[in-house]
């Protein structure tokens, strides 16, 4: 991903990406899933953008890294409790470029990955890959059809033979519009989902599944005037169904991309909205089995702006939401903010030592005082980036890259 310029590639569209900025003030490609790969003979990259923890010494990360050849190719690493070590991913035969946006572990053996491929003749669709407690193994996932384009950004499994992959994909008439797969321990198969009424384009960013029977996905959807509004749909084990979210007052856009369901009538999902001065600030909302409601959420002193992509609930009273703010043109900071069941507090996150910029955009908690969060950092070609919170503070870890 690269920010600061507008590039095809990792999941958003040319278009989309622009979407994502008008009226954010969010970077074009610094957006979730923009981005774009160096030309030939330039410093390989890596970037890690969803983490998933069955226990504190289990732990999976995955994203992408560009070759100095400027091909994709995806990254899987794995936290035994002490250490990150890189694993063998299978690319599907035939892909040009391979991209991992989400990943959700059952269990230490089965954890679920999805994200996107090119494929030979330059069509993208979805990518899902499985890992058995030995190897990764790659399964097929369709796209909808007629699509001309399809991307699952989240997962999230409930047991080993019961996971949703939620992203969007592109019509033949040129429109945007929500996907969701289920795996049902033999096959993918995509599931209707609605659009909200009156829109251009709609996406789903996250997924959160408390059982095979109810699951919460949010992300946002556009008007023809290019203004964005959350977006969260409720699985019921029959249908998906859109619940109506509220918008901060005064805001003129708002998007949401993690979601965590502790229960099924406790979710929190995060993202950000722009307030009628036009600043962005971090947007957290709250569903309580009955409704979706909006929570106070903390800036850092001197941000000029500040997003959260990520969010992991282990309770209702305890979430942990992580993403970055900006400092400076073209300087941004990590992010990390606590929910206590009272309010939203900052946490201090470091960054990594000569970094212009560093991101986090994923996090798994596996009980109050333990959690991962994975990212990456401009130092000073873009470097996947881990820290872990023990309880007491956050600490960055020592991450392999491909």
């Amino acid at each position: 991903m690269r920010h600061g310029t507008v590039t095809f590639a990792r999941g958003l569209l040319i278009a989309v990406a622009v979407l994502m900025a008008v009226g954010t003030g969010t970077p074009a490609s610094a957006a979730r899933g923009g981005g774009g790969a160096p030309a030939a003979g330039t410093t390989l990259q890596s970037e890690l953008y969803g983490v998933s923890c069955s226990s504190a010494s289990a732990c999976t990360a995955v994203g992408d890294a560009v070759t100095r050849s400027g091909v994709s190719v995806t990254v899987a690493e794995r936290w035994n409790g002490t250490a990150w070590a890189l694993q063998s991913m299978p690319t599907p035969s035939g892909a040009a470029a391979t991209y991992l946006n989400g990943v959700s572990c059952a269990s230490a053996s089965a954890c679920t990955a999805v994200g996107q491929y090119v494929t030979g003749t330059g069509a993208t669709v979805p990518l899902a890959e499985r890992w058995n407690g030995t190897a990764w193994a790659v399964q097929s996932a369709p796209s909808p059809s007629g699509a001309t384009a399809s991307f699952l950004d989240g997962v999230s499994c409930s047991s080993a033979s019961a996971c949703t992959a939620v992203g969007y994909s592109r019509t033949s008439a040129g429109v945007t519009v929500p996907l969701a797969e289920r795996w049902d321990g033999t096959a993918w198969t995509v599931q209707p989902t609605p659009s909200p009424s009156g829109v251009t384009a709609s996406y789903l960013f996250g997924v959160s599944c408390t059982s095979a029977s109810a699951c919460t996905a949010t992300g946002f959807s556009v008007t023809s005037a290019g203004v964005s509004a959350a977006l969260a749909e409720r699985w019921d084990g029959t249908t998906w169904t859109i619940q109506p979210t509220p918008s901060p007052s005064g805001a003129t856009a708002s998007q949401l991309y993690g979601v965590s369901c502790a229960s099924a009538s406790a979710c929190t999902a995060v993202g950000h909205y722009v307030t009628s001065t036009g600043a962005t600030v971090p947007l957290a909302e709250r569903w309580d089995g009955t409704a979706w409601t909006i929570q106070s959420t903390p800036s850092p002193s001197g941000a000029i702006a500040s997003y959260l992509n990520g969010v992991s609930c282990t309770s209702a009273s305890a979430c942990t939401a992580v993403g970055w703010y900006e400092t400076g043109p073209g300087e941004y900071e990590t992010l990390a903010e606590r929910w206590d069941g009272t309010a939203w507090t900052i946490q201090s996150t470091p960054n990594p030592s000569g970094a212009t910029a560093s991101y986090l955009f994923g996090v798994s908690c596996t009980s109050s005082p333990t959690c991962s969060a994975v990212g990456y950092a401009l130092n000073p070609s873009y470097t996947a980036m881990a820290e872990g919170w023990n309880g007491t503070g956050w600490a960055i870890q020592s991450i392999p890259t491909p």
